[in-house]
């Protein structure tokens, strides 16, 4: 779906401000090159507009809306719906979502504390949107809606603990028997299928059925913390199209969208969303990032401390779960400033020269929507949350730094608007029924370190990488699919998986590859699900192992390295090739011809090994150099390990986006195979020089902590 323009903006909350302010700042968004806004979702919404039972005051909404009319700027506004008015409580006392300890979420916390099952809700939210349709669905400054923000359950965790799972009202149990009736049929269905050896429930009507409190790593039945954590997301997934739903009836020509939180790969399951689904019900899903938050670690909140990498994991991750269903992806927060951590804060203090690689890094992944997490900071909040401007509404460099980024996309802007990223050769499997199960046994740190650590592999020698999912197999476009961590792939999936290769495709599996089936059961075979006969290999044993040195022989050298954790003992076919061998002897790496394709299989988590690791990164590309697997750009220089580069195309033209996350200025020789072009132009006025041989090549110096944007025609 295209607006027409390109949407640049912040957040902005006038409750927080003093309104006297608002003018003045709407003023300077327009003069900054700010042309939309966010509003109402969160900090400003349905709780503070409706303070009375159905009295809703939409006064500061309309005035906004109208500023921002005046000053053209498009305005994409919240449904409200994550955070209900506290009168409510008086009315529906059994409103907010119940932990698995049977405690009820408090209402002074976070959003997301009502449950969505509750038929109170539902009527109110359903009442409220429609108050909000009928005023604002004609009003020329309107963007689009934002349904809810940051779907699923409640994140932030109590002090000291981890994050808690939800819902376990009578609500949602009702809804979950309801889910399960329609999957399994009969009662002997469900019985057998959430069979547990240790405590067999035989029930003997639906009505008996609880959502599982155990967790499989508590001894709970596998199946049955699967089927709850896979319906908990179809359940949000539903509300959000029922939003989108009531929004369509009334408004078809405005966009809706609802936007996730951090990382978007819900590792641990407690959020209980799926993005592949979320993407498929609205018109445009948005991300919300945040890369200050990686700079450190924070333990109590399962949140790494990540590498230069990462902005470009989580657009890549964002790109492609909006892609593969047809779908624009739009960044509906971007951080604007000094980040989080209270008293004891900013965690990382955000600079302007991060803002310019942040959207340039957006634009290069194709987000069609960059909005900053917040113009203005809020005096209630002293979280240290970012801003563009200070606490008194003044510029920071941070603004002047923003400026200069929307000059340059509105210079350029119906490039952007057109532009995607150059097709990727390599891509990284990732499925949510796999992210649930590894959570529900606790191996969610693995399935993080795996994706993370092929990611960065093949970041680090600049291949551009997509994710795909179990549904979108079938016509996959790729020539390489890793499966990091797939220790659960479904037989319908393997039979997928097969297929690929049998048609000429290249796979990458590691150890525990298919150990479980869709129950989250053994297959008595590893690789399960008829992988072993794409593989070449099967499981003798498994042992965990401290030491794992091996040998991996590529292209006619040797690459001395190492495993992680496991040492998977295999028995290989007649015609498996071994390309590298433990200290002892052992397979580590093989090889097997299957079909038209190719198999290669590591006994040993070698992509959890290749997390932070240049020599392990050096493995995957001579992998997917004896793949013959090609990369857009080719890069070299001084000061060039910590250069990120991305090409995006429109038409006959090319944009080439260079980051430099290092310390020391970088002077960068790219040569761009297969594309012709005869002016290079950086955006920013930095000098380029072109080279004329055998293929174009390209001379820029990039600053540290800076990025460069060269167009190509």
């Amino acid at each position: 779906m295209k607006l027409g323009f390109f949407p640049l903006g912040s957040s902005y909350y006038p409750p927080h401000h003093d309104p006297a302010d608002w003018e003045r700042d709407v003023k300077r968004m327009a003069r900054s090159g700010l042309n939309a806004m966010r509003t109402a979702e969160l900090l400003a919404t349905w709780d503070i507009i409706e303070r009375e039972p159905r009295q809703p005051d939409f006064s500061w909404v309309d005035q906004i809306l109208d500023l921002c009319a005046k000053h053209s700027l498009r305005v994409l506004l919240g449904t409200g719906a994550c955070c209900p008015p506290v009168w409510m409580l008086d009315e529906y006392p059994d409103l907010p979502v119940i932990s698995r300890d049977g405690v009820p979420y408090p209402t002074r916390g976070t959003w997301s504390w009502a449950c969505i099952d509750h038929s109170g809700y539902l009527k109110e939210t359903d009442r409220y949107l429609n108050q909000l349709l009928e005023r604002y669905k004609d009003h020329p400054a309107l963007l689009g809606w934002q349904i809810h923000n940051e779907a699923g359950y409640p994140f932030i965790p109590q002090k000291g603990k981890e994050m808690d799972w939800y819902c376990y009202c009578p609500h949602t149990t009702q809804r979950f028997r309801q889910w399960l009736k329609r999957k399994y049929q009969t009662i002997e269905a469900l019985t057998d299928a959430w069979r547990w050896d240790p405590t067999n429930a035989r029930y003997q009507r639906f009505e008996q059925v609880q959502p599982p409190r155990a967790m499989p790593i508590e001894w709970g039945p596998v199946t049955a913390w699967l089927d709850w954590r896979t319906f908990c997301a179809e359940n949000w997934a539903a509300f959000i199209q029922r939003q989108h739903d009531l929004i369509k009836q009334k408004d078809p020509k405005h966009p809706t969208t609802t936007n996730l939180w951090g990382e978007a790969t819900d590792y641990v399951g407690a959020l209980a969303i799926d993005p592949w689904k979320l993407a498929q019900v609205v018109d445009v899903l948005g991300y919300d990032l945040y890369p200050g938050l990686k700079k450190r670690g924070v333990p109590e909140r399962r949140r790494d401390a990540l590498g230069p990498f990462f902005v470009s994991y989580f657009l890549d991750f964002a790109r492609s779960t909006c892609a593969h269903n047809g779908k624009p992806f739009w960044l509906p927060e971007i951080e604007s400033g000094p980040l989080d951590g209270w008293v004891k804060g900013p965690r990382y203090a955000t600079r302007g020269r991060d803002l310019k690689r942040w959207n340039l890094e957006a634009l290069a992944h194709g987000a069609k929507m960059i909005l900053y997490q917040g113009y203005r900071e809020w005096n209630c909040i002293p979280i240290h949350w970012g801003a563009l401007v200070d606490l008194h509404g003044e510029p920071t460099e941070r603004y002047y730094a923003a400026k200069e980024v929307n000059q340059a996309v509105k210079a350029n802007e119906q490039f952007f608007i057109d532009a995607e990223p150059v097709p990727a050769q390599v891509a990284l499997f990732y499925s949510q029924d796999n992210v649930f199960t590894m959570a529900g046994m606790s191996a969610d740190d693995f399935m993080r370190r795996a994706l993370q650590g092929a990611y960065e592999a093949l970041w680090t020698s600049h291949h551009p990488v997509d994710f795909v999912s179990p549904q979108h197999l079938a016509q996959t476009p790729y020539r390489v699919i890793f499966l990091p961590f797939a220790a659960q792939l479904s037989p319908a999936t393997c039979q997928q998986l097969k297929s690929f290769v049998r048609r000429g495709g290249i796979l990458v599996g590691f150890a525990k590859c298919a150990m479980l089936d869709e129950r989250g059961w053994y297959y008595n075979t590893r690789p399960g699900g008829g992988l072993d006969q794409v593989f070449g290999v099967r499981e003798d044993y498994i042992a965990m192992e401290d030491q794992l040195k091996f040998t991996a022989h590529l292209n006619g050298r040797d690459y001395e390295t190492s495993g992680f954790h496991h040492h998977q003992f295999l028995h290989l076919d007649k015609t498996t090739q071994v390309l590298g061998q433990f200290s002892d002897g052992t397979p580590a790496l093989t090889h097997h011809a299957y079909g038209r394709g190719q198999a290669y299989y590591f006994a040993t988590h070698f992509d959890m090994a290749a997390l932070g690791s240049r020599a392990h990164a050096e493995v995957f590309h001579q992998l997917l150099e004896e793949c013959r697997v090609t990369r857009p750009v080719l890069i070299k220089g001084r000061n060039s390990e910590l250069v990120d580069v991305h090409l995006a195309q429109s038409g006959d033209e090319h944009l080439l986006v260079i980051t430099n996350e290092g310390t020391q200025a970088a002077v960068l020789t790219l040569e761009l195979p297969g594309i012709t072009f005869s002016q290079a132009k950086e955006l920013f006025g930095s000098q380029v020089q072109l080279k004329k041989g055998q293929a174009a090549r390209l001379q820029v110096t990039v600053d540290a902590q800076d990025g460069a944007a060269i167009r190509l025609a």
